[in-house]
């Protein structure tokens, strides 16, 4: 029989079980509030995660801190089968003992770790069963899907050390390594294509090209990006009235900090302060 799409949120085991098995190109940059693990069983797609591009395969496993923006490309007309699960409630009694096997995994240079052939099937077999677990809700159901993820992502990290970590990012010029990171320590600021331009001795031309060719992102889209992730840590961490928080980021006005926060998180600020549970 065909594997099936499905998508399994339970919010008592605090997983979010999904399978795409004709996963399309996801253009839009993204984040989430919880880890995400990814894992691809057949197709190929070109991952941007932060600042770096990444071409993935079928076998490929990724893990995903919360927060970082991250975006999937596949070549056109083409999809890929994949699973992705992601860890919703960071308070579950059962997620500190993940929490070193997915530190495990993130401390890689090259955060894509390329599963052996002969141990795919049974980790497909694995995540298949976890979405299992949370369908049926048979008894004992969530510590036995944490307990196979659990078993699952210890066999990727005794991997990850000592897989080969050659690099499979796309080709980085210095200058734009140069640009990306000015960008990560200025956009607090008010920055302009122009000035970024000056700044580098460069046409604004040459620097709108170098966005898109390096991470799939424009320099407004990158700019904003930044930004609001900026402003999610701290609507999080801190009181900070949300005006603040807009001129800390760089926003120009509240009303583009909301546009802005909203296109990439789907929640308005004042919604992600309180999810996130801090009060003003």
């Amino acid at each position: 029989m065909a594997p099936s799409d499905y998508r399994i949120e339970d919010a008592g085991a605090g997983i979010t079980a999904i399978r795409k098995t004709h996963a399309a190109t996801n253009p839009e940059r993204h984040f989430h509030e919880s880890y995400e693990i990814l894992y691809l069983i057949s197709g190929d797609r070109t991952f941007f995660l932060g600042s770096r591009t990444f071409y993935i395969r079928g076998g490929d496993f990724l893990c995903i801190k919360p927060g970082l923006l991250h975006r999937a490309l596949n070549r056109l007309g083409e999809s890929c089968d994949l699973i992705n699960i992601y860890f919703g409630d960071q308070q579950s009694p059962y997620f500190p003992a993940i929490l070193p096997l997915l530190e495990a995994c993130l401390a890689r240079k090259n955060p894509v770790i390329s599963i052996p052939e002969p141990e795919r099937y049974g980790l497909t077999a694995a995540f298949q069963s976890v979405a299992t677990e949370l369908s049926k809700k048979r008894l004992g159901y969530v510590q036995l899907a944490w307990g196979l993820l659990y078993q699952s992502l210890a066999q990727i990290a005794r991997l990850a050390p000592g897989a080969a970590d050659g690099e499979r990012d796309s080709p980085m010029s210095e200058t734009a390594a140069r640009l990306l990171d000015y960008v990560s320590r200025h956009f607090r600021e008010t920055l302009t294509l122009g000035q970024l331009a000056r700044e580098f001795g460069l046409s604004e031309s040459h620097v709108s090209r170098l966005f898109p060719q390096t991470t799939r992102f424009t320099f407004i889209e990158y700019l904003s990006g930044m930004r609001v992730q900026e402003a999610c840590r701290l609507l999080a961490e801190t009181a900070l009235p949300v005006s603040r928080i807009s001129d800390t980021c760089g926003f120009g006005s509240l009303t583009q900090f909301g546009r802005c926060f909203r296109k990439t998180t789907g929640l308005s600020p004042l919604s992600w302060r309180k999810r996130s549970g801090k009060t003003p």
